[in-house]
């Protein structure tokens, strides 16, 4: 492993890894600063709006209630129309002045208020409300438990930008397809350089045959990726701590779906879940690659195709085609952020270590097949 080691280290290219990386990571916290430095403003003027709006429509109701021709019923039904909007109302405009003292906590909490009506209202009630209601159901989950720990509000509860909460939607970030696909065009590159030039075939016979080589090239290749990846990743977290403030790693975050239910975890549960899911993905792509270049031997192809399969299961993952055999198919766990979070549906209860074993076992069986494919080919067959 460590003859791999060293020739990744000298490879230019994984620096061009680290600092493509690093630049990802940044452009990801500035743009989620400077959304939430525009979260106020926005806020604000919907608030207002939304004032305007309810004020007119309690004139209009209370205008109803006065006609003589209505009947008890519809009397009754206005009037808690009207006792209901004009709490709605009072809350909106408390929260202008939480927001003009920049008091988010009271604007969180104000806003929780606000959300037990909209879930008592007939607007999110029958199954075409359902996920506008679990929504709902999530935030008032959230702020529930901000409270009961004591802890800071974000100004943006969906989108923070604090150094510990902002890794939630960091984890997200390289979890993303773009982030997917880029390991895969430059580890590819890499990995199938070897096989294209042939050099390959000279010095795995002297490093202990191909079998113990290709097992040491892809978890070399493994872990420097991921130290790469966890550098920048780190030094995007020390620039949003110095900028913001780095909040607290007991930060709670949603995690499940509709058929597990919805709780919380915090972001050090997610960071210690994530970190070795994210080693066995990394894994299974290098494994997958290798065994790919080795039966092409051309960078482009090899690349070409892992892309191939793994976009286009993407845009076919959710057809009802693959809804029983979705949790048979290796990509179905690579997205790191939905598994470890259990956002995804139709996938068993503890996707989390089927997950692990599935792309773990796949990585091996790679690794074993490339290395019979290997030993039953020539040396001089190769040259």
């Amino acid at each position: 492993m460590k003859f791999e080691l060293l020739k990744s280290l000298k490879n230019k290219k994984n620096s061009i890894l680290a600092i493509v990386f690093f630049l990802l990571c940044t452009l990801q916290l500035f743009s989620a600063m400077r959304m939430v430095g525009t979260f106020a403003i926005n806020s604000e003027n919907s608030i207002k709006e939304n004032i305007t709006i309810l004020s007119e429509e309690i004139k209009t109701a209370k205008n109803d209630e006065q006609q003589a021709s209505i009947d008890h019923k519809t009397k009754q039904f206005i009037q808690e129309y009207i006792a209901s909007t004009e709490k709605m109302l009072n809350l909106l405009e408390k929260q202008l002045d939480s927001l003009a003292t920049k008091n988010y906590k009271t604007y969180w909490n104000l806003e929780s208020k606000k959300k037990d009506i909209l879930l008592n209202s007939q607007s999110v009630q029958g199954q075409d409300s359902l996920q506008e209601r679990i929504r709902l159901e999530n935030d008032q989950l959230l702020i529930t438990e901000l409270n009961k720990r004591k802890l800071d509000f974000e100004t943006d509860l969906g989108l923070p930008i604090r150094a510990f909460p902002f890794l939630i939607g960091l984890c997200q970030f390289l979890s993303s397809v773009l982030v997917i696909i880029l390991f895969i065009v430059l580890m590819g590159d890499s990995l199938s350089r070897d096989f294209e030039n042939k050099s390959f075939y000279l010095y795995a016979p002297v490093l202990q045959g191909f079998k113990q080589l290709i097992l040491k090239k892809n978890l070399s290749n493994t872990f420097l990726s991921f130290a790469l990846l966890l550098g920048s990743a780190g030094l995007v977290f020390l620039v949003a701590g110095i900028l913001n403030g780095f909040n607290t790693g007991d930060y709670p975050l949603i995690i499940g779906n509709e058929q597990l239910g919805y709780s919380t975890i915090t972001v050090w549960e997610l960071i210690f879940r994530f970190i070795p899911y994210y080693l066995v993905v990394i894994f299974f792509l290098s494994s997958f690659l290798t065994m790919i270049s080795a039966l092409v031997k051309k960078s482009l192809a090899s690349i070409g195709i892992v892309i191939i399969s793994y976009f286009g299961y993407t845009l076919v993952a959710q057809s009802e085609l693959l809804t029983n055999v979705k949790k048979f198919i290796p990509y179905s766990y690579i997205d790191i952020f939905k598994v470890v979070t259990l956002q995804e549906l139709q996938m068993p209860q503890n996707v989390y270590l089927v997950g692990f074993i599935i792309l773990g076992a796949c990585a091996m069986a790679f690794n074993y097949l490339t290395a019979v494919f290997l030993n039953n080919v020539k040396i001089f067959e190769t040259m």
